[in-house]
């Protein structure tokens, strides 16, 4: 019984583990794309972090995110801006995260606006 009650355990705490934690990819036509996470926050929110990927053939700079928690109904319940820090490499990545302060069912990334560095790459 003992025995049981300890499994019975250890496949909740896999499970709230496995719903806390969402990973996803965004493509777009732009030459970029993402790879991200979004996990629970210590302060009851949420933290979407991951990777931008360049395929152009320059840097891309001033790269701003939209970041979104969506409900069961697919409705927004947070949103957040974020921010690339530097430039994403040619043929390279950069690392960001996004906090927000409400969680979601499931989430949502796009990038809503960036540029390509002039010149050289």
């Amino acid at each position: 019984m003992k025995r049981a009650l300890c499994v019975a355990a250890l496949a909740q705490i896999v499970l709230v583990g496995l719903v806390a934690a969402q990973t996803g990819t965004s493509v777009t036509d732009t030459g970029l794309r993402l790879e991200w996470e979004a996990r629970a926050a210590q302060d009851g929110g949420a933290v979407i972090s991951g990777y931008i990927y360049n395929d152009n053939r320059r840097p891309a700079i001033k790269v701003r995110l939209l970041a979104e928690a969506l409900d069961g109904t697919d409705q927004v319940v947070d949103r957040a801006v974020g921010f690339v820090v530097g430039a994403v490499p040619v043929a390279g990545r950069s690392y960001w995260w996004v906090p927000l302060k409400t969680p979601g069912t499931r989430y949502r990334v796009t990038v809503s606006f960036f540029e390509l560095k002039e010149g050289s790459s």
